[in-house]
């Protein structure tokens, strides 16, 4: 399979191997994994969530190419307060990397900090618009699309029995993260947007995060 599957068979090394360790460390220290990323753009820190495929690697990439910083492509830990980002290669289109499912390729993240403290919560969709539109969104609404952006991640499909495992065999750590928890305190500590990319190419994430109003107060 290593040799017929090759790419896949480096993610899935990768995980078991250094990944899902390193995730359950971080939940015997009070941390939960989630499938997003958190960049800065301009004054503001959000985090980003999206299921994959959706194309928040391409609008972090604007932002790190702008002089931006962000803690990883898709995998991360948060206690509710701080992100820290797992290390790992960013997968995109196009990049000239290792070759990787989907036609994407691999390559390390060009500007990547340790931890950051998100500022705001903005949820991607694909829209049917020709332009990229931006709004306040409720902060159940920010909670569940981190909720389920997390558990939907192929990333993380192994990991919950591999976290039980681990917790059931040492006694150390809990035998489920409590995601959901931490990603409302997020939702009703942050103000919340909803992001719906268009058909055209997306502006800077920066750009779009000027004058939206959120819940009746402009941000």
């Amino acid at each position: 399979m290593a040799r017929v599957l090759r790419s896949r068979f480096h993610l899935l090394a990768r995980a078991a191997l250094l990944q899902y360790p390193v995730l359950w460390w971080a939940g015997v220290r009070g941390r939960v994994p989630v499938h997003a990323s958190v960049c800065t753009t301009g004054s503001r820190t959000p985090l980003i969530a999206s299921p994959s495929g959706i194309g928040r690697s391409t609008l972090v990439a604007a932002e790190i190419e702008a002089g931006g910083v962000a803690t990883g492509d898709n995998l991360a830990v948060t206690d509710g307060t701080t992100v820290w980002g797992l290390v790992e290669p960013v997968r995109m289109s196009g990049l000239a990397g290792r070759k990787m499912p989907h036609g994407r390729g691999e390559a390390p993240l060009a500007a990547r900090s340790e931890s950051l403290a998100p500022d705001a919560i903005v949820v991607m969709s694909r829209g049917d618009a020709h332009l990229a539109h931006m709004n306040g969104c409720s902060a159940e609404t920010a909670a569940r699309s981190l909720v389920t952006s997390t558990y939907m991640a192929g990333e993380l499909r192994r990991y919950w029995a591999f976290a039980a495992t681990l917790a059931a065999g040492t006694g150390a750590g809990p035998a489920h993260p409590p995601v959901a928890d931490v990603a409302e305190h997020l939702g009703a500590a942050l103000p919340c947007y909803a992001l719906a990319l268009g058909e055209a190419r997306s502006p800077r994430l920066a750009e779009l995060m000027k004058d939206v109003q959120v819940e009746g107060a402009w941000a």
